[in-house]
């Protein structure tokens, strides 16, 4: 085999290997390219909702804990409260499975066709497990599934650079990292947003924002949500854009505000939402090519 033949077997096998590689790797998230949809915490196993604007492509996690933040790092991830009522939980993309954005996720609905999800204690992660509620200590923190106050709390998406958490091995707690640690999302109940003192207080997480929804309060006119509250996800019959999504979602005009007896995962919304695509750059740029040359013909005809 001549240095010619050998050189364009090995770029093939390196962009093969590229290929395989790139399919393999989680969907980095961004602030904002996550949102929450709908909370509940009125439930045996209370119960929140999101949807993701990006693609998921097989072995994305994303984490959600309802654990305040300080300003500085989560609560629960100091001596400060180990008292078992802030949880830790996270989804795993399914091998072979992309979770096309504009689906609509629901922390019930466990172990699904493309989705799993994971809850933790201390170092340690079970799958579809609720996971230990105890008072915990600085060496073995525990933490439940997510339970949610009807007294006002906050919950939060972030992703991690840390290793996967797998099984009773390998990976670290990304709550206790603060370094590690890329904010998506938050949502309150409460009514206003403050350095977490208590298990229902929370600050905003770095990088998201009240004003471009990235950090959700929802509240029944001004006082603690008594229970719950989710998004009109058919306000769009025919579909929008995703900064119309984004615009409609931080409107808690277009939420609902659940009653006592609402309980479960039943009142959040299953199923998708329809996101159409921006026109791109190139596109605009054709369709104003195209313009252009049209009016030159009429201009040569007149």
């Amino acid at each position: 085999m001549n240095h010619f033949k050998l050189s364009i077997l090995t770029a093939g096998l390196a962009l093969s290997m590229n290929i395989i590689s790139q399919g393999r790797a989680q969907t980095a998230l961004s602030a904002g390219d996550l949102a929450f949809i709908g909370i509940q915490a009125n439930g045996t196993i209370d119960n929140f909702s999101f949807v993701s604007f990006k693609d998921l492509t097989a072995g994305t996690i994303v984490y959600f804990t309802d654990n305040g933040w300080t300003g500085t790092s989560f609560r629960n991830s100091t001596t400060l409260d180990f008292d078992g009522s802030e949880g830790l939980v996270f989804f795993k993309v399914k091998t072979g499975q992309t979770v096309s954005a504009g689906t609509i996720l629901r922390a019930l609905d466990t172990n699904t066709t493309q989705v799993e999800w994971f809850s933790v204690s201390g170092s340690t992660a079970n799958l579809n497990s609720p996971g230990t509620i105890g008072t915990g200590t600085t060496a073995s923190p525990q933490f439940p599934y997510i339970g949610l106050s009807t007294g006002g709390d906050q919950l939060y998406a972030f992703q991690s650079s840390l290793p996967e958490m797998n099984g009773t091995t390998g990976g670290s707690n990304p709550l206790f990292t603060t370094g590690s640690q890329l904010h998506l999302a938050a949502i309150n109940t409460a009514t206003s947003w403050a350095n977490s003192t208590s298990s229902s207080t929370g600050n905003i997480t770095p990088g998201l924002l009240e004003s471009n929804g990235t950090a959700l309060r929802v509240n029944n006119a001004g006082a603690v949500l008594a229970t719950g509250a989710y998004f009109n996800t058919a306000l769009f019959g025919a579909g929008a854009t995703e900064d119309q999504w984004k615009t409609a979602i931080k409107d808690t005009a277009n939420w609902t505000i659940t009653g006592t007896g609402d309980t479960g995962a039943s009142i959040l919304s299953a199923g998708t939402i329809t996101i159409i695509p921006e026109p791109s750059s190139a596109a605009l740029l054709g369709f104003g090519t195209l313009a252009l040359l049209a009016l030159r013909r009429i201009s040569r005809k007149s």
